[in-house]
């Protein structure tokens, strides 16, 4: 969702719902001087579909890590977007796929990370992961799926961040 602002008052105008992740976005003044500017525009159909998905701390060590995930269809692959809040600072972490059961014996890493002095971090990956946000009762069955989690780079058996059961699938 893009939120235009009027500067003069700093109040919200309208919210804009966009197709993915909002990555940047520039107004030109008088850009289109004929017509109303939708000429060779088209909705984004399956592509603007963006499965939401949060990550929570996994034990007691860091309580108030979190993350929130957002999972864009590409095509044939996934792009997806971790912001992680409440880690260690200035530490290096992990992102991966594991397995239900023994998450240290059964994990594929996707990306790694080094948070800010403020223990927050962003990191991206791309690949076939529309199968995280799969709910119960679709295709995927619970004992093959696969979840994110996040753990120490030097300790990828000391998961920090596991995937929540909170998920939201839709257009932004």
């Amino acid at each position: 969702m893009a939120v235009a602002i009027d500067t003069l008052s700093n109040k919200v105008i309208t919210e804009i719902p966009i197709g993915q992740t909002t990555q940047a976005l520039v107004y030109v003044p008088n850009a289109v001087t004929a017509g109303n500017g939708t000429a060779n525009l088209m909705p984004l159909g399956i592509a603007g579909n963006t499965a939401r998905l949060h990550l929570e701390a996994a034990g007691s060590s860091l309580p108030n890590a979190q993350a929130s995930v957002a999972v864009n269809w590409l095509g044939l692959l996934d792009l997806v977007q971790i912001a992680a809040e409440n880690l260690m600072p200035m530490s290096q972490y992990q992102v991966s796929l594991a397995e239900p059961g023994d998450a240290s014996e059964k994990i594929e890493p996707l990306a790694v990370f080094t948070t800010n002095p403020d223990g927050s971090g962003i990191v991206q990956a791309i690949g076939p992961l529309k199968t995280l946000a799969a709910e119960a009762g679709t295709s995927a069955s619970e004992a093959s799926r696969q979840f994110l989690i996040v753990t120490p780079a030097n300790n990828p058996s000391q998961v920090v961040l596991r995937q929540s059961g909170n998920s939201s699938k839709g257009q932004d």
